[in-house]
């Protein structure tokens, strides 16, 4: 049964797909003029994702409210991010927010072919992900900065973690992990299982890894924690690398 909020989202962005966006700090762009076309909804866990066109992503995370009139959707959030691109300069940005709300107003209920693009990123990567986890059953991610060569371990994002679903949204994967944990990788260059038998003077022991590698932003967020940060954390460049089950602990 989708909740109170959800359907209100719902109903009102299915009969208007073209919309101006206002965000927290002003509008995106100019009202009634930079319209943008919505190309996906769907929520997991504790997020809404809302695609506009291809190339802009807004993430909002719960708790949730909304409420709709035949002109406008007006969301409140805890936190959200707001991924898109500067289509003049051909530039990502990347916008955080805490505690506000968007405002959606309906320009037109149909949407025109140009919105919809042709960008898709790799599927099969998706697959690759949902197959070591599925062999790993859970996983820890230490995110390392990747400049040529390795530089070091940074942080731990994620311990022993499992994989609840993996989305694919053109420029985007999305990763939801148990724990209230969502990891957004965009334009991201390769995704890559590795084995690993013997590996000395590491505490976490031989174990298979999933590398992730060349994208260009990573967004992490954590729901209903008290070390949650109030915006999301966003790493630019490098790889996230998922180690599995020890292979030989000793």
């Amino acid at each position: 049964m989708i909740g109170n909020w959800k359907q209100t989202v719902q109903n009102w962005l299915r009969k208007t797909p073209v919309v101006s966006l206002e965000l927290p700090d002003g509008w995106f762009g100019r009202p009634g003029d930079d319209i943008r076309g919505l190309t996906y909804l769907g929520w997991v866990s504790g997020w809404l994702l809302i695609k506009l066109d291809q190339e802009d992503l807004l993430v909002l995370r719960e708790p949730i409210s909304a409420k709709s009139s035949a002109r406008e959707l007006i969301i409140n959030f805890s936190s959200c991010f707001f991924d898109w691109k500067y289509s003049e300069k051909e530039t990502w940005q990347l916008d955080t927010y805490s505690l506000g709300r968007v405002r959606f107003v309906g320009e037109g209920a149909s949407i025109p072919d140009y919105f919809l693009g042709v960008f898709e990123m790799n599927k099969e990567w998706k697959d690759v992900i949902e197959r070591y986890f599925t062999a790993q059953g859970s996983a820890t991610a230490l995110y390392q900065r990747w400049l040529g060569k390795l530089l070091g371990i940074q942080r731990f994002l994620v311990r022993d973690a499992g994989l609840l679903s993996a989305t694919v949204l053109s420029h985007w994967i999305v990763l939801e992990l148990s724990g209230g944990i969502l990891l957004v990788f965009r334009n991201l260059k390769r995704v890559e299982p590795k084995r690993r038998i013997e590996l000395k003077r590491r505490p976490e022991g031989a174990c298979d890894e999933l590398v992730i590698t060349g994208y260009t932003a990573c967004i992490y967020d954590k729901v209903s924690s008290e070390e949650a940060p109030s915006r999301p954390l966003v790493f630019t460049g490098g790889e996230v690398r998922f180690l599995g089950r020890d292979l030989d602990p000793k």
